[in-house]
């Protein structure tokens, strides 16, 4: 399969998830989760993919797998994962544009996005550090990605869970010093 065909059939399986998200009185609770293991395919990306279908509609897909960059190259699913965790459409345009134009791999436009969120350097830790969270409570969901015997039976499940603690506290200290800012802004004017 090609390249964009392969992003298609994602990009369709994640229109799927995202409607199953929209509907758990239709489709029950965990329907994600039994889907994931019906399919034998991790509870995170299937998360992804609803991400990336909730970003772009068909349409605005085509036109950005119709796009090449400088080398010749369009983005690849993992650019377009990456840059769906970016929630202003415009910043996303704007990474995508930067993508292509100098041809960056997913690691350089990570390293950019991380950079400079919207414009605050606290932002890039914060998403990075949500995303790591968020990988955690829905292993903690589908309890057979650590082994089905709780939490703390698995290697991954242990990684998992240190990794949400430490973004936890990464997270309070951004909001910290952001509410530090905003209180000093407020009682200097």
């Amino acid at each position: 399969m090609s390249r964009s065909g392969d992003i298609r059939s994602r990009f369709a399986l994640g229109e799927a998830i995202a409607e199953i998200k929209r509907a758990p009185s239709t489709y029950g609770e965990r329907a994600v989760a039994r889907l994931a293991a019906e399919l034998g395919e991790d509870l995170p990306s299937l998360y992804r993919y609803a991400t990336v279908a909730e970003r772009w509609s068909a349409a605005q897909l085509e036109e950005l797998l119709g796009r090449t960059g400088a080398d010749g190259r369009t983005l690849s699913w993992s650019h377009l994962v990456l840059l769906a965790g970016v929630e202003s459409p415009c910043e996303r345009d704007r990474y995508a544009d930067r993508a292509l134009a100098e041809s960056l791999s997913v690691r350089e436009l990570a390293s950019a996005i991380e950079a400079c969120v919207e414009g605050s350097p606290g932002r890039g830790v914060l998403a990075r550090n949500v995303r790591a969270a968020e990988k955690f409570l829905a292993a903690r969901i589908d309890g057979t990605a650590l082994g089905g015997s709780g939490l703390h039976a698995s290697r991954e499940g242990r990684r998992l869970l240190e990794q949400a603690i430490a973004a936890h506290e990464a997270m309070k200290d951004v909001v910290q010093r952001q509410l530090d800012e905003l209180r000093s802004l407020r009682d200097a004017g």
